[in-house]
């Protein structure tokens, strides 16, 4: 059941677009609006790239000794924890948030349109 909701949110998400739509009339166009709030969230939040770790897990073989007990094969698997090193952009959250209402503002919304529409 937790598999088909996890594919189905997938299917929703993978077969959709945004747009930007203007609220009514709005005194800016498109390009003006989003160039101006692309440098306003630029300025307020910069880009700060960080190095994250997160832990993963591996499968290794590893040769039975006398002491295992591994029956007639002579390796076995053993899953062991690695550590990965990976560079996130911490201010990319709140630089979109800050570019959406800056865009809202100016007159603009963003619209989420599907497959089927």
């Amino acid at each position: 059941m937790k598999l088909i909701v996890i594919v189905m949110s997938l299917l929703l998400f993978a077969c959709s677009s945004t747009k930007w739509e203007p609220i009514g009339s709005p005194e800016w166009t498109y390009q003006e609006a989003d160039s101006q709030c692309e440098f306003d969230a630029f300025k307020r939040f910069p880009v700060r790239n960080e190095v994250a770790q997160r832990t993963v897990y591996e499968t290794i073989t590893k040769r039975c000794k006398k002491s295992d007990e591994c029956g007639k094969a002579e390796t076995y698997e053993e899953k062991v924890p690695a550590t990965e090193s990976y560079v996130l952009d911490v201010n990319k959250d709140s630089r979109y948030q800050e570019y959406s209402k800056c865009m809202k503002h100016k007159g603009w919304q963003e619209k989420r349109y599907y497959f089927w529409e």
